[in-house]
């Protein structure tokens, strides 16, 4: 298994405040978002914090394809797709949190595993 870095890469935007919170650990980037382990203080719960990746240099529509990605998320039911907890802008950052799931990627598993497409119904 692939040990996670504790900080993201040089030059990427560094995590920012978020009320509440307390940002753990750099957990990796995907094509819309950094993604952060925290702690929500108040119920002392593990979550990941998912932050636009390109920061200061995001376009003005990027808030808005974050915030369709958070909403398309949440309606979502299934064992195999992360719970959303909560969306919400810091310092002028829109962030969303997400379920935490220890284990990797999904790139890393499909890497490891293979991909095996479910049976068709």
């Amino acid at each position: 298994r692939q040990s996670l870095p504790s900080s993201p890469p040089s030059g990427a935007p560094a995590a920012i405040e978020i009320p509440g919170f307390e940002i753990l650990e750099w957990i990796d980037e995907g094509g819309m978002g950094m993604v952060w382990k925290a702690r929500k203080r108040e119920l002392d719960r593990i979550v990941a914090v998912k932050l636009p990746s390109r920061g200061a240099r995001a376009s003005s529509e990027d808030p808005i394809r974050f915030r369709s990605e958070a909403q398309a998320v949440a309606r979502i039911r299934h064992p195999n797709v992360v719970a959303v907890h909560d969306y919400g802008d810091a310092a002028g950052r829109p962030y969303l949190v997400l379920e935490y799931l220890s284990g990797g990627s999904l790139a890393d598993a499909i890497r490891e595993r293979g991909f095996r497409a479910p049976p068709p119904r």
